[in-house]
């Protein structure tokens, strides 16, 4: 009895392994870059849009306040040489997108 339980447990792993094998080289792989600007500027837009977003919602600051911030936010990210600033403004895009009242 217990055989048969080895046996059948035995090829349903056959035929998982067997399907990703096959299926594998249909799947184009693209290798990750130890370190990509864009993702990296595109995380720091989303993260600063909804964290000053957040701060404005919750009544931590006023709006004013929040848009000077990212005011010079972005002026001192300019100020670099590796500022992503397309991928910057993207990440910003998603954050506004996910707080509409939100304006910065």
């Amino acid at each position: 009895m217990n055989e048969k339980i080895i046996n059948k447990n035995m090829k349903k792993k056959f035929f998982l392994f067997s399907s990703i094998a096959f299926l594998t080289p249909l799947v184009e792989f693209i290798p990750a870059k130890a370190f990509d600007l864009g993702s990296y500027w595109y995380g720091v837009g989303v993260g600063i849009a909804e964290t000053l977003c957040v701060s404005t919602e919750s009544g931590y600051m006023n709006n004013s306040s929040a848009r000077t911030l990212f005011k010079t936010y972005r002026k001192n990210f300019g100020n670099s040489s590796s500022f992503d600033s397309r991928s910057f403004e993207n990440g910003v895009k998603i954050a506004l997108e996910t707080y509409p009242s939100c304006r910065l």
